[in-house]
């Protein structure tokens, strides 16, 4: 099954997401499934330090953030996949506009 997502927010590209259940049960792919109804910047943070297995040391802030999403060392798969259930800080424009700059 092959699910697509698309997102424009009146930018010059939109985001386009595609999942096969071939990629979700390769074992060389690491899977973090960002779950609905995230609110808050702190939610968020929290998700992904325990979803994503994010270092205890993690500063839960946008540039510690962008630093564990281009490192990912502690993880032993080198394919990562993020699954986002919805559009986490949808609610929180300049919020969630700096997320999906990230």
């Amino acid at each position: 099954m092959m699910t697509t997502f698309k997102l424009s927010m009146n930018s010059e590209l939109p985001f386009v997401f595609e999942i096969n259940d071939q990629a979700l049960s390769d074992p060389n792919r690491f899977i973090v499934r960002i779950p609905k109804n995230i609110q808050t910047v702190e939610e968020l943070h929290n998700v992904y330090l325990k979803l994503a297995r994010f270092p205890n040391y993690y500063g839960k802030n946008w540039d510690a953030f962008l630093d564990c999403l281009c490192d990912f060392s502690w993880i032993k798969q080198y394919k990562i996949i993020i699954i986002h259930e919805d559009l986490p800080l949808s609610l929180i424009t300049n919020e969630f506009r700096t997320y999906i700059n990230i």
